[in-house]
């Protein structure tokens, strides 16, 4: 997702877009600084670009995830990591789950699906974007 009030970017992968999107629309297992920055200067704001696009379950999305974050000065990314990895099958320990409840506990959930449909509506291939 691209940032243009802030010219930066998230680089991120999934197995099912729609869901991923919605995700970090409506503040679900979500990178916090994309959250910070989606709820401060609005939806409208950003640009899904897909950089990547492969139908092959062989293909590990990760490893190609790994390559774009590279391809982009880590400054200019809201990604945490330099390196790509999957958190699936993952498990959180029961004091974390009960931290980020208490993180997410009192947060409105301002994002609707209206929201998400106007991001939809303006995805743009990366010969699009400039």
């Amino acid at each position: 997702m691209y940032d243009s009030n802030k010219q930066k970017q998230y680089i991120g992968s999934s197995l099912n877009l729609f869901e991923r999107l919605s995700d970090h629309v409506n503040g679900r297992d979500s990178n916090s600084r994309l959250q910070r920055s989606i709820l401060k200067y609005g939806i409208d704001k950003f640009v899904f670009v897909i950089y990547y696009w492969h139908e092959d379950s062989a293909v590990i999305l990760t490893d190609i995830e790994t390559e774009v974050i590279k391809s982009f000065p880590f400054e200019d990314l809201y990604n945490y990591k330099k390196e790509a990895k999957s958190l699936l099958g993952y498990k959180h320990t029961l004091e974390a789950i009960n931290k980020m409840k208490l993180r997410f506990k009192d947060k409105l959930n301002i994002l609707c699906m209206v929201k998400l449909m106007m991001i939809l509506l303006n995805i743009r291939s990366v010969n699009q974007v400039s």
